[in-house]
């Protein structure tokens, strides 16, 4: 094994990738069209939707790592070189604003309807689980001189994520232990 340091070969999903897979559950439980489901903070925000449109903001806002990750070795992975996987529990804090005339009704839908599992069957594929449905908080906003209704709500999600590294087995060698009295020769084979 060369020194250095190992980066993973296979990783979780992140960023728009870990977006769009609640994207797709916002839309199916709300009926809001794709484009006026966005995701918080685009560096090119789109232009704001008219008064009275119903659409929905959503943003990860927190990722909570468990503390300790289990590591797990498999001899026989990247054929038979063997590779190690980290895995660990991440609490996800994703806050959802519905905005225009029915902003709380479709909070309420979507609250309600991803009760159903079979409504989280895209969640579930993808290994999210549903933790919490937070309080509904009516929270107008001042947009372009104008009041706009405004109903936010945190879900906490948590899913297990895993990393490989293409991390080689031993195979076998020989090493001594010395006790300063005597040195005692160690054969390490792999059967």
């Amino acid at each position: 094994m060369a020194a250095g340091y190992i980066n993973p070969t296979i990783s979780p999903v992140y960023g728009d990738a870990l977006e769009d897979v609640f994207h797709a559950v916002i839309m199916g439980l709300t009926g809001i069209g794709a484009t006026l489901i966005r995701p918080r903070w685009q560096p090119e925000p789109p232009n704001q939707p008219a008064f009275t449109d119903d659409w929905c903001a959503f943003g990860i806002t927190s990722t909570d790592p468990d503390v300790f990750p289990f590591q797990r070795h498999d001899p026989n992975a990247s054929g038979g070189l063997g590779a190690t996987s980290i895995e660990r529990d991440e609490r996800l804090e994703v806050l959802h604003s519905f905005y225009g005339p029915n902003g709380q009704a479709n909070c309420a839908r979507y609250r309600d309807g991803i009760a159903l599992s079979q409504n989280r069957y895209d969640l579930t594929q993808a290994g999210i689980k549903l933790v919490q449905v937070g309080k509904e908080r009516n929270l107008p906003t001042l947009l372009k001189e104008r009041w706009v209704k405004r109903v936010d709500v945190l879900l906490i999600f948590s899913r297990r994520t895993s990393r490989t590294y293409g991390i080689p087995s031993l195979n076998g060698g020989s090493i001594g232990l010395d006790n300063e009295h005597y040195i005692t020769p160690i054969e390490i084979s792999n059967p």
